[in-house]
C-alpha cells in the first residue's frame, strides 16, 4: 500500500483536538500535527499527552498557510500528504481511494470535495451554497480543494484563502464521494466565526466578506444552501463526542453589515460565472500507462514517440517529454527561458504578469522565483538577463534575496538589455532555492504617460542561469 500521511496544522485546538485523533486511530490513520507555537490553549499539552506525532513551528502569518504546510510536508517523511484543517475529518472511502488510487497517481496534486457543515432545527446539514461550486472547469464539482499533494512535485504559497500551494500544473478531481467533512461551523460560535471574518479582512481587505454565506451559514436559508443530509450517517459517533453548539447565541450585526455580507457574496459568485472560460485542468494521469514502463525510460519513450508517431501517439510523446522537464531538477549550467510556458509555469511564483514570446515582466513590489536543485550547492552564480523598465526617464532599483539572505542590490538608470550576475554563498548547502527580487522603484507605463497599460513593472525577465562560481 503506498504511504501517505495526514496533516494537520493546528492552534487552539484544545476543544476538539483530542476527539479528531481518537477518530482518527479508530480509522487506522496516525495523524501528523504542525503545532503553531502561539497556541493559548492546551493544544500542545492534549497531543503530546496523547502521544500525537507532532512537531511545533512559528508562521510567518497568522494563519496556517503562512509557511506550515511546507514545513510540515518537509518532516513528515512521505510523499504525499492529505492537508486537513484540524476541525476536518475525512470519509472512509477517501481514504480508500487514496491508497488505491490518490498516492499512486503521476499528478502533483488532487482536488477533494469538501462538505462545510452547519446546524438548522437541531439537525446536521452540509451547504451546496452557489460559492461551493466555484472551479471554472468542473462546475459540478462540489467544493473542490487542493488538499492531497505531492510534497517533492508542489510549490507553496504563503497567502491566506488560498490552499497554501501554488496552482498546478498536472491536477485531477478525486470522485465527489470521497470527501472531507468541515466542522468549522458546529465547534465554533457565530461570534467567534464573525470574529475569523474581521481577522482575515485585517489582514486582505474584502478577502472574505464574499465568504460570509460560508462563515455565518445561519444568516442564509436553507434553500440560498441546497442543503443536504446524505452521507453523513458514517460520522455520526464523531458528532456524538464533539461539543457542538446545538444552540449558539445568535450573532446581531447591524444592517449596513448585513448588506455588506449580502453585496460581496453576490459578487464572489458573479466573479466564479466569468471564470468560466479558463483552460482546462490537465491530468498527468493521462499517460496512466507509464507506470508499466521504469521511469529511466520515460526520455527515451517520450522522444522515440514525437518522432516517429504521428497524431495522438505523437502528441502523447511530447506530453510525457514535458511532463519530464516540468519535474526535473536544475542542473548547474541549465537556462531556463521564460518564453517558454513550461519554464514560467515550473518556477515563477507571485509577482509576475502573463509570459510574452519573449520573457515575462515582474509586477508590483516583490517577485518570487522557487527552483529544486539536482544537488545540494553552497555557492553558486545566478545570470539574470533582464531589461529594466527604465526608458522613460525613471530609474529602476532592485534587491536580491535567496532563501531570506540578501545577495545582490540593483540600481538600473536605463532600460537596455543586459546580463547580470549574482553570486551566491549560503550558510548551509541547499537544493530548493527561494529566490525573491524586491522592486524598489515599481511603476506603470500609464503613471509615466507611455500608454494604457497600469501593471507596476520593474524589470523583464528574458531567461536565468545556474552556474557554478567562476
Amino acid at each position: 500500500m503506498p504511504r501517505f500521511k495526514v496533516l494537520i496544522p493546528t492552534r487552539d485546538s484544545a476543544r476538539w483536538i483530542g476527539i479528531f485523533l481518537d477518530a482518527y486511530r479508530k480509522v487506522g490513520i496516525e495523524p501528523f500535527y504542525v503545532v503553531d507555537t502561539r497556541s493559548a490553549d492546551s493544544t500542545l499539552d492534549i497531543l503530546r499527552r496523547k502521544q500525537a506525532d507532532l512537531i511545533p513551528f512559528a508562521p510567518s502569518a497568522d494563519f496556517a498557510e503562512a509557511g506550515m504546510l511546507e514545513f510540515g510536508a518537509r518532516h513528515a517523511g512521505v510523499d504525499w500528504l492529505l492537508r486537513v484543517d484540524d476541525d476536518e475529518f475525512p470519509s472512509r472511502a477517501l481514504l480508500r481511494w487514496i491508497s488505491s488510487v490518490g498516492a499512486k497517481s503521476l499528478n502533483q496534486i488532487w482536488y477533494i470535495s469538501i462538505r462545510s457543515l452547519f446546524v438548522c432545527d437541531a439537525a446536521i446539514y452540509y451547504s451546496r451554497r452557489p460559492g461551493n461550486f466555484a472551479h471554472p472547469q468542473a462546475s459540478a464539482f462540489l467544493q473542490p480543494q487542493l488538499r492531497l499533494f505531492h510534497a517533492k512535485r508542489v510549490a507553496y504559497l504563503n497567502k491566506v484563502h488560498t490552499p497554501g500551494l501554488q496552482k498546478p500544473m498536472y491536477a485531477s478531481f478525486a470522485p465527489q464521494d470521497a470527501f472531507l467533512i468541515h466542522c468549522s461551523c458546529l465547534l465554533r460560535t457565530p461570534a467567534e466565526r464573525w470574529s475569523k471574518i474581521q481577522k482575515y479582512e485585517a489582514i486582505e481587505a474584502l478577502s472574505t466578506l464574499g465568504l460570509a454565506d460560508e462563515y455565518l451559514p445561519e444568516f442564509f436559508s436553507l434553500e440560498h444552501h441546497n442543503a443536504r443530509r446524505d452521507g453523513l450517517d458514517e460520522f455520526a459517533e464523531l458528532f456524538e463526542s464533539l461539543p457542538i453548539h446545538w444552540s449558539a447565541a445568535p450573532l446581531v450585526l447591524d444592517r449596513q453589515i448585513r448588506d455588506l455580507h449580502e453585496r460581496e457574496v453576490s459578487r464572489f459568485h458573479e466573479r466564479i460565472v466569468a471564470s468560466r472560460h479558463l483552460r482546462p485542468v490537465t491530468s498527468a494521469d493521462d499517460f496512466a500507462w507509464l507506470h508499466s514502463v521504469p521511469r529511466l525510460f520515460w526520455r527515451p519513450t517520450a522522444l522515440l514517440l514525437s518522432a516517429f508517431g504521428r497524431g495522438r501517439i505523437h502528441a502523447a510523446g511530447a506530453a510525457i517529454r514535458d511532463y519530464q522537464r516540468f519535474f526535473a531538477p536544475i542542473e548547474l549550467g541549465d537556462v531556463i527561458y521564460f518564453s517558454d510556458r513550461l519554464s514560467v509555469s515550473k518556477v515563477m511564483r507571485e509577482g509576475w504578469s502573463e509570459p510574452e514570446p519573449t520573457g515575462v515582466w515582474s509586477e508590483n513590489e516583490c517577485s518570487a522565483i522557487a527552483l529544486q536543485l539536482a544537488k545540494s550547492l553552497f555557492g553558486f552564480r545566478m545570470a539574470f538577463d533582464l531589461r529594466p523598465f527604465a526608458d522613460h526617464g525613471n530609474s529602476q532599483a532592485a534587491t536580491v534575496t535567496v532563501n531570506g539572505r540578501e545577495f545582490g542590490h540593483w540600481l538600473f538608470e536605463t532600460g537596455e538589455r543586459r546580463l547580470v550576475a549574482v553570486d551566491v554563498d549560503l550558510p548551509a548547502p541547499a537544493d530548493r532555492i527561494s529566490i525573491l527580487i524586491r522592486h524598489r522603484r515599481p511603476i506603470s507605463p500609464h503613471e509615466l504617460g507611455a500608454g494604457d497599460d497600469k501593471r507596476k513593472l520593474g524589470i523583464f525577465l528574458h531567461s536565468l542561469q545556474i552556474a557554478a562560481q567562476p
